[in-house]
């Protein structure tokens, strides 16, 4: 499976387990969603940070890697991880 393919993939188990959170009726469905959630997470940091590479210049690999950890770290921190 490519990368975008799978990009795209993980974000429609995104939007699942967000949708399941909010239609959840029962403590069960909220734990499935937290897995769809974190799967997602798991598929999409890797993929998108060699997508990133990918699509940069050699030179500017050191400059996007900053960003990408800055965004990344700020992200997890928000969220509590």
């Amino acid at each position: 499976m490519g990368g975008r393919r799978l990009v795209l993939f993980s974000f429609w188990i995104l939007a699942n387990g967000v949708g399941m959170t909010v239609l959840a009726t029962d403590l069960i469905i909220l734990f499935f969603a937290q897995l769809f959630i974190g799967i997602v997470y798991g598929i999409n940091d890797p993929v998108l940070t060699g997508m990133n590479f990918y699509c940069v210049k050699d030179s500017e690999h050191n400059s996007s890697l900053g960003l990408h950890q800055s965004v990344s770290g700020s992200i997890d921190e928000d969220l509590g991880k």
